[in-house]
This record gives C-alpha cells, structure tokens and sequence, in this order.
C-alpha cells in the first residue's frame, strides 16, 4: 500500500525492501512451505507464519536435515525459530495446509541413506505439524514411494489426496539398465489420505458441520454472510484456503487463512457474518475452498467461492494494519 500511494512508485522496487531475517540452514529449491495466516477484526493481521519443512545442511548445503523453521511475519521483530524436527532427514516432502490451521507433511526422500532398505530411504509415515505447538506428530504410513515430482493437494471434502509417480527410487540401487533411475518405470497412481479431524474415535468417522449457503463471489473490506445446518454458535472457526498451483513440493500458491466472524441474528438461524479480508497482501485474490469448523475442530465439506480482485485505490491508514 505504501508503494502504491507513492507518486515515485515506478521507480526500481528494491526501495520497497528491507532486510528482516536469515534463515539458519540453507534451502533447498524443493523445499516444501506452508503460508498461515490469522486475521482479526477490523481488518487486523493476528499471525503472518510461513513454515519451512526440511532444509540443506553441510559444508556444501548438500544434505538433507530433519529440520521446522518457522516465522511470524506480524511479530513485531519476525525472526526464523527452529520447531521440533520431523521424524526423519529427507527431501522433496511435500507439505499440505489443512483447514484447522495444521500442515500434513508427507512423502520425503532420505538421501543420506541411499543403500539402505525400501522403507529407511522412503520416508513412508505421514506427519502432522501443529504451529501453535512447535510439535510433529507421525501418523499412518504409505505403502508407496513419492518422488521430486509426486504431489499432494487438499481436497474440498478436506482429505488430502497424494499421488505422481518416484521415477527415480522405484528403481533398485544399482540397476544396469538405469542406475539413475527411468521416468517409464515409476508407478503413478494416487491416495486419499483422511486426517484425524474426520473421525471420533479409532473406527467411527466424526459428524461434520454442513454449509447450507454461502456467496459465490467475495471482496476484499465488509463482510460476507455463510449459513450452517443448525445453530451458529456451534461452529468454532471459519477458515478458507487458496486453490493455486502446487509443484516440487514448493506450496507458496496454497495459502490458508482464518478468518474473524460472529453470529449474525437469532443463534438459531444459524448464519454467520464473516469479516473479509481487508487487502490483497492478507489474502491473493483467486479461488478458495471456504471451510467451517466446529468445536472439535472437524471441518465442513468446502463451499467453493472466489475473492474477486481488489479495484478500489490504496488507502491511507497503512499503519493500521
């Protein structure tokens, strides 16, 4: 905003800049991200974090680490702080943000043990990072092996879907035909994983909070109207996250956001009057899946709806926000 209402805007943008952090390890150019952000009332930006999952160590930055930096773009004095490790080194993982505010982490490639057996060069476990925690948590284990190019998206019925082929680690160490590996010999194919908000107990799946309506289109400033099956107050949390793209395990077109909202009216009519985003620099205009939680944090199915781009002029009172 401060740019845009300079009269000198066209001028070279690294003006605009400033130096804020390092990162301690190096990153790789697969490094999987995950962009959190939290917004308030009034337009305010609780939490900015951007995670970044396993980074580069060694002399050369050529080894995988075990490593979960984060930083909080609204602190005050953001700065990178290491959170716990993931349960194995590896590469390529990729990283999905869910619609409580969590990011599923899965499909790593350990390469500092490549004569090793299937499972210790694969890392098979999927795992769940909690941000509020710092903690990493492992859960079920795949069957199969992902590589640089597999991927893994969020779903609107909020299970994560993890597919493509490892064109390289199907491969036996050693092959003579193909030591480094053959595009051909991958398997493709896919997975829906279900993560543990969508089941109450070991084998009993969680009844889900349901969106009777919501609006097709958004704007930026003012606010919105969603309608849930039953009283309003039983949902805890609205959040939406960005459908973008999403390869080499590097996620920064995937962007989860909850958003500010009360009861609007009779508890009973069970609406819910959502504050939207206040600029583009909370939310990128584009398409999102709209998500309701209720209090045991099991999510909605999403209610697809699209931010419209922002075409009212910059304001003045930047230092607000």
């Amino acid at each position: 905003q401060a740019a845009m209402a300079d009269p000198n805007r066209d001028v070279a943008g690294q003006n605009y800049w400033t130096h804020v952090a390092d990162i301690a390890d190096a990153e790789d150019y697969c490094c999987p991200t995950a962009s959190l952000t939290e917004l308030g009332s009034n337009g305010k930006t609780l939490s900015h974090k951007v995670v970044m999952f396993s980074s580069k160590i060694g002399a050369n930055g050529n080894l995988p680490s075990k490593s979960v930096q984060m930083i909080d773009y609204a602190s005050p004095a953001p700065l990178w702080e290491p959170q716990g490790d993931l349960i194995q080194t590896g590469s390529f993982y990729k990283a999905v943000a869910l619609p409580d505010g969590k990011v599923l982490v899965t499909s790593g490639k350990d390469g500092t043990r490549p004569l090793q057996n299937y499972e210790e060069r694969n890392v098979l476990p999927v795992q769940m990072f909690d941000p509020a925690t710092g903690t990493v948590t492992k859960l079920a284990k795949t069957t199969v092996s992902r590589g640089l190019h597999g991927n893994a998206i969020l779903l609107p019925d909020a299970t994560v879907m993890i597919m493509g082929d490892d064109r390289i680690n199907l491969v036996p160490p050693g092959d003579r035909a193909y030591p480094a590996g053959d595009p051909d010999l991958g398997v493709a194919n896919g997975q829906i994983f279900r993560p543990p908000y969508l089941f109450s107990g070991p084998d009993e799946e969680a009844v889900r909070p349901v969106i009777v309506s919501a609006p097709d289109e958004i704007s930026y400033r003012g606010h919105f109207d969603v309608k849930v099956d039953g009283p309003a107050s039983k949902i805890k949390s609205v959040s939406f996250i960005r459908t973008d793209f999403d390869t080499h395990s590097l996620e920064s077109g995937e962007k989860y956001v909850k958003l500010s909202f009360s009861v609007k009216g009779r508890d009973a009519d069970g609406v819910l009057r959502i504050d939207a985003p206040e600029v583009p620099a909370q939310a990128l205009q584009g398409h999102y899946m709209l998500f309701v939680l209720d209090a045991a944090g099991v999510p909605s199915v999403a209610k697809h709806v699209r931010l419209k781009p922002d075409n009212q002029g910059p304001r003045v009172d930047v230092g607000t926000r």
